[in-house]
C-alpha cells in the first residue's frame, strides 16, 4: 500500500509539472499574484492532507476518520478566503468552486488505487465532467 501511496504522490507531482508545462508552452506566464500562487498552495495542500487521511484509514483497515477531513476542509476555506482577501487574484472561482475540483481529484485517485474499493460518494456525477 505505501507504493501505491507514493505512486499518488509521484503522479500529483508530475500532473501539476505537466500542467505547469502546458500553460507556459505558449511562451506567456500569467501576471503576478500572490492570490493565485496562494490558491495554488493551500489547494494542493487541501489535497495531499485529504489523501494523507485516506492513507492512514488504508494503513489502519478502519473507516476514514473525519474529524481529519473535517480538519482539513475548515482550514482550507479559512487559507483560500485569506488568500482571496489580497485583491489580486487573477480569476473569480470560489473557495466552494476550488474545494469542489479538489474532491473530484481526491474521488478519481482513491477509486484508481483502490481499485474502486474505496470511492466516496463525492460530487460523483460532477467529476464525471472534469478532465484529468
Amino acid at each position: 500500500m505505501v507504493h501505491s501511496l507514493r505512486w499518488v504522490r509521484t503522479a500529483g507531482l508530475a500532473l501539476g509539472f505537466l500542467a505547469f508545462m502546458t500553460a507556459t508552452a505558449g511562451g506567456s506566464m500569467p501576471p503576478e499574484s500572490d492570490c493565485a500562487a496562494a490558491e495554488v498552495h493551500w489547494t494542493g495542500k487541501k489535497a495531499y492532507k485529504i489523501l494523507d487521511c485516506y492513507r492512514d484509514a488504508l494503513r489502519s483497515g478502519e473507516p476514514v476518520n473525519q474529524d481529519c477531513i473535517s480538519g482539513v476542509e475548515k482550514s482550507f476555506t479559512g487559507h483560500i478566503s485569506h488568500a482571496q482577501d489580497k485583491g489580486d487574484c487573477l480569476s473569480s472561482i470560489s473557495a466552494s468552486e476550488l474545494e469542489d475540483k479538489v474532491n473530484c481529484f481526491v474521488f478519481h485517485v482513491l477509486c484508481q488505487v483502490t481499485n474502486g474499493a474505496l470511492c466516496p460518494n463525492i460530487c460523483e456525477d460532477s467529476c464525471n465532467m472534469i478532465a484529468f
